[in-house]
C-alpha cells in the first residue's frame, strides 16, 4: 500500500518525527510518500503563492502521480496537524470518486472558517507559533520572493505587512489570503476550510484527538456530532484525554519518544490501516 502524508503546518524533509514516521511505516509494509506543500521543499518559492493548510488541487495532483506510479497499489492518506486539512479538503471535494481507499488524520484542527481553529489556539501558545509561523514563511528561504512580488503587488505588499503586525494566529492565516491566490478572506476559506468538504468523506477515516492540545482544541465540540455519530459514513473519532499536540507517546513519562518506537497514535493509524484494507478485500473491494 502506498501511504501519502501530508504534514505539519512547518514541516519539511529535514524532521526527525516524519523520519521516524516514514522509518515506521516501512517497517508496517506502507510505502511511504511524503506530499510537501508550496514553500516546504527546503528551496525559495518560485512564485508568491502558498496557503498555510495547502491547496486541495495540488495534494490531488501529487496523490495521482503516486498512484501512476504504483497502480496496482491501494491509496491510503494520512494527515497530521495542518496536513489534515488539505486532505480532507480534497477527500470531501472527491467524495465517492476519491483516491484514497482509506484516511487517518492525527490532531485535526477542524473548521479553519474565522472564529474557530486559528482563534482558540491556547494563549499561551500563540506567540510561538506565530514566531514560527513568520519565521518559516515570511522571513526564511521565501523573503526574497515575497519582497519583489510585494513590490509589484499592493494586495501581497498590505497582506505580508498584515501578517507580520498580526497579534494572534487567525490575524496572520487570514492576512495571508492574497498569498494564497484569493481576492478576499471569505473567498479564501469558502475554498479551504476543511469542514467545507468534511461531511462528503467517503473513504474509511479514523480522527485521533486530545483534550490536552493546546493547538487544535476544537475536537470534543463534534462529540454526538453526525460527522462522526449517527452519519452514514464509515468514520471514528478517537479522543483521548491526554496526548497533546500529534505527541502521544507511550511509557512512564511519555519515555517512548526517547526510544524511536511508534507513537501511540502512529500505531493506531497503522492498525486502522491494515484492518481497513482487510476489510476492503474480504468486501472484494481491493
Amino acid at each position: 500500500p502506498v501511504l501519502c502524508i501530508f504534514h505539519t503546518i512547518t514541516g519539511t524533509l529535514e524532521d526527525s518525527p516524519l523520519h521516524r514516521l516514514c522509518g515506521h511505516a516501512l517497517v508496517r509494509g506502507f510505502r511511504p510518500v511524503v506530499c510537501l506543500r508550496r514553500g516546504h521543499c527546503g528551496s525559495p518559492l518560485r512564485t508568491a503563492k502558498f496557503h498555510i493548510i495547502g491547496h486541495a488541487a495540488d495534494a490531488r495532483l501529487q496523490a495521482r502521480m503516486a498512484q501512476a506510479k504504483y497502480p496496482q497499489a491501494p491509496l491510503l492518506g494520512l494527515g497530521i496537524s495542518a496536513g489534515t486539512g488539505v486532505l480532507v479538503r480534497m477527500a470531501g471535494e472527491d467524495g465517492a470518486d476519491t483516491l484514497f481507499r482509506a484516511g487517518v488524520c492525527i490532531c485535526p484542527g477542524y473548521s479553519t472558517d474565522h472564529g474557530h481553529a486559528f482563534s482558540k489556539v491556547w494563549p499561551i501558545v500563540v506567540p510561538y507559533l506565530k514566531r514560527s509561523l513568520t519565521n518559516f514563511f515570511l522571513d526564511g528561504l521565501h523573503c526574497a520572493t515575497l519582497e519583489e512580488a510585494a513590490e509589484q503587488d499592493e494586495r501581497i505588499s498590505e497582506g505580508l505587512r498584515s501578517a507580520k503586525q498580526a497579534s494572534n494566529v487567525e490575524e496572520f492565516y487570514e492576512a495571508l489570503a492574497p498569498l494564497a491566490g484569493y481576492s478576499s478572506v471569505e473567498e479564501m476559506h469558502l475554498a479551504t476550510n476543511p469542514m467545507g468538504t468534511a461531511r462528503s468523506m467517503k473513504a474509511l477515516g479514523l480522527v485521533i484527538n486530545a483534550r490536552d492540545d493546546p493547538i487544535c482544541t476544537t475536537a470534543p465540540e463534534y462529540i454526538g456530532d453526525s460527522l462522526f455519530d449517527g452519519g452514514s459514513d464509515a468514520r471514528a473519532l478517537v479522543l483521548t484525554a491526554t496526548g497533546s499536540h500529534c505527541a502521544f507517546f507511550d511509557g512512564w513519562s511519555g519515555a517512548s519518544i526517547f526510544s524511536g518506537e511508534e507513537t501511540w497514535a502512529e500505531r493506531l493509524s497503522f492498525d486502522f490501516f491494515e484492518s481497513a484494507l482487510a476489510e476492503l478485500r474480504a468486501q472484494g473491494k481491493l
